[in-house]
């Protein structure tokens, strides 16, 4: 829960929360969020499998990007897996419209913060 509540709080990442409006050719704020869920995995994080890619693809909300562009889907989400084991991990995606791979890495790190 603590997550889901930083999320909607991260100031500098705020328009995360909007939506791509094509009309404007730009992210208005519609205040509608970033989706976030958890999920219960029934069995223990695999050995390494907290640095695998497939993991992630498996795990990550990922949306059609144009979807995105048409403004019907979210610029992010975010899944947190949570492992019989105690383990956890979190997958995020986000449109690379709006975010590179470095800003994304900086957006979880101040989030998580």
């Amino acid at each position: 829960a603590a997550l889901a509540e930083c999320l909607d709080q991260s100031a500098a990442f705020g328009f995360l929360s909007g939506r791509h409006d094509p009309s404007a050719g730009a992210v208005v704020d519609s205040n509608e969020g970033v989706p976030f869920t958890t999920v219960r995995v029934e069995h223990a994080l695999p050995e390494g499998a907290e640095h695998s890619e497939e993991l992630l693809y498996r795990l990550a909300d990922i949306r059609p990007s144009a979807e995105v562009a048409a403004g019907r889907a979210p610029l992010a989400t975010a899944t947190l897996a949570l492992f019989s084991d105690g383990g956890a991990v979190l997958a995020v995606s986000a449109s690379h419209a709006v975010l590179d791979g470095e800003a994304l890495m900086r957006f979880v790190s101040e989030w998580v913060r």
